[in-house]
């Protein structure tokens, strides 16, 4: 499935984070912008784009035909959810919470920090590459293998250790997608 953007969730958390500043310390304690952003956004009208082309269009659509919109259902959204502060919920669980925590555990294995997904199979081929293959490193066994004739028992070289390497993105081809795809709007 292609990738869209509701363009309205962007231009709804800009006004949240300027009204946010104005609040006092105390009352901004008690705000949580998420339920603040949500209740702005049910009373708006979405903006979606999937293209760069589309998406800077919109945020420009947006900020034109809709900034005062936007202003006047933040502010009534923080009314609503400052009704009462001591309001407890439950909050949503991130869907991709489990595959952060799957990225974090190979950039440890892998020793890249700088590690994301489109990067994977990338680094991945790299570690496995990096590794001597076991039928190499059986012979290599082999030959570091020296005997004494009486007093030593043979030793063995250990096998190197992963490095650690940095992985640059392959480039990406930009495809004509919404706005800009000329099936959608010829010209």
């Amino acid at each position: 499935m292609s990738i869209y953007k509701n363009v309205m969730e962007l231009l709804v958390e800009e006004e949240v984070a300027v009204q946010f500043k104005a609040l006092s310390p105390k009352v901004a304690t008690y705000v949580n912008q998420v339920e603040w952003v949500a209740y702005a956004l049910n009373q708006l009208p979405p903006l979606y784009a999937t293209s760069e082309k589309g998406l800077h269009h919109q945020m420009q659509r947006g900020r034109a035909k809709h900034s005062a919109e936007i202003k006047q259902a933040v502010g009534r959204a923080l009314a609503a959810i400052r009704r009462d502060p001591l309001r407890s919920s439950v909050p949503l669980e991130s869907p991709f919470a489990p595959f952060r925590e799957v990225l974090l555990r190979l950039r440890a294995l892998l020793r890249n920090e700088q590690l994301e997904w489109d990067m994977i199979p990338l680094a991945v081929e790299q570690a496995i590459t990096h590794q001597p293959h076991p039928q190499r490193q059986a012979a290599a066994v082999q030959r570091s293998t020296s005997y004494s004739p009486v007093t030593e028992a043979p030793q063995v070289a250990a096998p190197p250790t992963p490095r650690a390497t940095t992985i640059s993105r392959p480039a990406v081809q930009e495809e004509n997608f919404g706005w800009d795809d000329p099936l959608y709007n010829p010209r």
